[in-house]
């Protein structure tokens, strides 16, 4: 249900609104990848600094799907945007490395993530 509500809550919601119903999600499915990827990508300029670390630092000790890495950068660029550069760079090439892998043992056609996140 969080999956669907959360899209709408976004283009439809009072800012008030949504930390409370962020909150719920988070408090119902504390370790779901999918939810906390579409929390941070939607609401993050609307969340208070301590739950968009914790969301970035959970997205960027995930293992994602190559259809999710760019979950992988946007928490990549929050910390980059916080000053966090070591981390940053650390998940920007984790991403690099795992996309290089995957052309050369797939022939998968991500040539977008790596120079997205390059």
């Amino acid at each position: 249900m969080w999956t669907t509500f959360l899209p709408v809550l976004y283009h439809h919601a009072q800012p008030q609104i949504i930390q409370e119903a962020v909150n719920l999600a988070l408090q119902q499915y504390p370790d779901n990848t999918t939810i906390i990827c579409i929390i941070f990508g939607y609401f993050q300029d609307n969340l208070d600094y301590e739950t968009c670390y914790r969301l970035a630092d959970f997205i960027s000790q995930s293992r994602l799907h190559t259809s999710q890495w760019q979950n992988l950068i946007y928490a990549a660029n929050f910390f980059r945007d916080y000053g966090e550069l070591d981390k940053a760079e650390e998940i920007y090439q984790r991403i690099i490395k795992n996309a290089k892998f995957r052309i050369r043992k797939y022939g998968d056609d991500i040539q977008k993530e790596i120079n997205f996140a390059s």
